[in-house]
């Protein structure tokens, strides 16, 4: 059973997933599957887990927290151009706040295609 914390995780991506959906249109999503690739299999902290919203699915890095007391939860959303498991900042958050009682899901945001105007 989810506890508080974890389902106030979950309403919150009722208000922020069906925003994300409606750019998914426009979004590369051979770029996604391709990132998804190379991310999801070399997980160290954390599930690669598949959303969907508005009928597409797209990648989800959630982490439990490993401190015994849960503090709450961070959804991290990256910029442009990236993906979910960043390196210079997605992923330090990504890692280090369950060390420290916090949930985190790093949502894979809509990709634009070369070329399309944001």
């Amino acid at each position: 059973m989810l506890n508080t914390n974890l389902k106030n995780v979950w309403l919150l991506l009722l208000f922020t997933v069906p925003v994300a959906a409606g750019a998914a249109s426009l979004s590369d999503r051979a770029k996604e599957a391709r990132w998804e690739r190379q991310i999801a299999p070399d997980l160290m902290v954390g599930d690669a887990v598949k959303l969907k919203a508005a009928g597409v699915e797209f990648l989800a890095l959630y982490a439990a927290p490993s401190a015994k007391e849960s503090k709450g939860a961070v959804i991290i959303l990256h910029g442009n151009g990236v993906h979910p498991a960043w390196p210079d900042v997605i992923e330090p958050l990504r890692t280090q706040l369950p060390e420290h009682g916090w949930h985190t899901l790093s949502l894979q945001m809509p990709i634009l295609q070369n070329g399309a105007k944001e």
